[in-house]
């Protein structure tokens, strides 16, 4: 819940001021089926289409023990699958979940990072 208290507290704002500032919120939904939707409540409408909460099913461990992967590889091939349009790793059972942020997430994202010039 630290993670909705940071976000509150100094990143409203950020959103507020800026319409080109974006937030993904990094969480670990400990198996608790509520918890997206105690996030989602908690995310003013203004700045909604902006704000994206991601995260392993269980935990971090959890996901790195099914990807069997390190915390680096975990993130460097989810990165990958969102420059190939993949997503296949986003699909599996500690990551499905994220379905709607991580679609939304990647059409506003990938121009920007993987832009080629």
């Amino acid at each position: 819940m630290k993670v909705q208290s940071v976000f509150e507290t100094e990143y409203v704002a950020l959103l507020r001021n800026s319409q080109n500032v974006h937030v993904v919120m990094i969480i670990d939904f400990d198996n608790d089926a509520g918890r997206r939707e105690w996030f989602d409540q908690r995310i003013a409408d203004d700045v909604k289409s902006r704000v994206f909460v991601i995260g392993s099913l269980d935990n971090a461990e959890a996901l790195k023990r099914d990807l069997k992967s390190t915390f680096e590889g975990v993130g460097k091939a989810l990165a990958r699958e969102c420059q190939d349009s993949g997503l296949k790793l986003w699909k599996t059972s500690q990551l499905g979940h994220n379905d709607n942020d991580v679609r939304r997430l990647s059409e506003i994202v990938k121009p920007i990072v993987f832009s080629e010039k």
